[in-house]
């Protein structure tokens, strides 16, 4: 079995065109299936994960996964998503991306990975899911993820400029369904603080509170007044004294004799 030149994809030893990209094929410039042409995890950092599309994912879900896996902000997460397709993970080992690869594209994003010279299929060294049945990651997962630190994220938001085809993305050939999401699951990320589990040798941090219209303030309940009654600071019903007009402010008259009527 050869291998095109071009794409890398697997052609008939007896074929004249690559049936994937259509580059011609000769026998002198096939690469040869043999042990020393397989790909290799290479250790150093030089692979990016790029969000090709949100795929079956909603966007508000693409913002948070991103937070919690690599711990972008609210501004950055969306903005990332909104100029898909875009790097959002870079300087990359090839087991991180590997596993950032699969940790989107579980949730139902198009991803693909990128090396310094072109696109690279991951997907042969991705055999089983790393999200376990309530939704977390796997020992293995987390233990690489938690690698993860500021120099893996991308600073500045910005449209792939680089061509793909479709089946350029990472796609797991093992059965998995959408993961359960019940509480953000971001592993040990140097950077601002999210609320979630706290990484070993971390305090706990804060619950983030939610954010919302204020409940309204129940106004006093006053009881209708009855007659008689003085609300406290109002002066009391009845002429006022020194009033003209008042029946109490005008005396009676006197008798010459200084008696009273």
């Amino acid at each position: 079995m050869y291998y095109c030149q071009n794409c890398g994809k697997p052609v008939d030893s007896t074929a004249n065109f690559c049936p994937f990209c259509g580059t011609r094929i000769q026998a002198a410039s096939a690469i040869s299936y043999t042990a020393a042409s397989v790909p290799t995890l290479s250790t150093r950092p030089i692979y990016q994960v790029v969000l090709i599309g949100q795929g079956t994912c909603t966007k508000t879900l693409c913002r948070e996964v991103l937070q919690d896996l690599l711990g972008y902000t609210v501004s950055m997460a969306k903005a990332l998503v909104d100029s898909a397709p875009s790097a959002v993970a870079q300087n990359l080992t090839g087991q991180q991306a590997v596993y950032v690869s699969q940790a989107l594209a579980e949730y139902g994003m198009q991803v693909a990975v990128y090396d310094n010279d072109s696109y690279v299929d991951l997907t042969r060294f991705a055999d089983h899911s790393i999200y376990t049945s309530d939704g977390n990651f796997i020992t293995d997962a987390l233990k690489v993820l938690g690698t993860l630190t500021l120099t893996n994220r991308i600073s500045n938001a910005a449209r792939w400029n680089r061509s793909f085809l479709s089946d350029m993305l990472f796609r797991p050939t093992y059965t998995y369904a959408p993961p359960k999401r019940t509480a953000p699951r971001r592993p040990s990320v140097a950077g601002p603080a999210h609320h979630g589990p706290a990484a070993p040798g971390r305090a706990p941090v804060a619950a983030r509170t939610p954010v919302g219209p204020k409940p309204p303030v129940p106004k006093p309940r006053v009881p209708n007044p009855r007659p008689g009654d003085v609300r406290p600071g109002a002066r009391p019903a009845g002429p006022r004294p020194g009033n003209p007009r008042s029946s109490s402010s005008v005396l009676p008259p006197k008798d010459p004799r200084g008696r009273t009527w």
